[in-house]
């Protein structure tokens, strides 16, 4: 669970909190200073997975390059996250979209659509577990209240983003 109170602000190009892109894990541990939890990189079936840092009972997560220095940072909810005045995770995902949009075009990711979003101008990206229209497609189509009870909770929960990470250029 985040130990966290205040809002975090999100930094474009730079970082979220206190963590900074570009930093070595010392001195994102030192910047963050809270506990941390860290698994080196390793590589499993020929996929390598970079070593991170997760802060905040896993809420904030920063992943290292193989020179050692911050490349990802993300905030997942329950994290307070803020840019320019919005709460990222509070405010519907529509909402969070237009904002963003005022400060460089938004693409949505071929890969997840509905599901995964970015703002290059900013080094953001957006993601959330459920794509929306295919939720309702699939309310549309169910059987059984017990299945329309659990797709309108999921419906809920993808109205908002789930996890908004800052990167670095690629």
């Amino acid at each position: 669970m985040a130990d966290i109170a205040m809002p975090l602000l999100v930094y474009p190009r730079q970082g979220i909190g206190a963590a900074r892109l570009g930093d070595s894990p010392r001195a994102v541990r030192e910047a963050v200073g809270t506990r941390v939890e860290s698994t080196p990189a390793y590589e499993r079936f020929g996929v390598r997975f970079p070593a991170r840092d997760l802060f905040h009972g896993g809420a904030l997560a920063v992943h290292y390059d193989r020179d050692e220095r911050a490349e990802w940072i993300a905030a997942t909810d329950p994290l307070p996250l803020r840019y320019q005045g919005l709460d990222l995770f509070q405010a519907g995902a529509d909402t969070v979209l237009a904002h963003l949009a005022r400060f460089g075009p938004v693409e949505e990711d071929a890969e997840e659509p509905g599901r995964a979003f970015r703002v290059p101008t900013l080094g953001l990206s957006l993601w959330r577990q459920e794509d929306p229209a295919v939720l309702k497609r699939a309310l549309a189509e169910a059987h059984g209240e017990g299945e329309r009870r659990s797709l309108r909770g999921d419906l809920a929960r993808a109205a908002f983003f789930q996890q908004v990470a800052v990167y670095a250029d690629e």
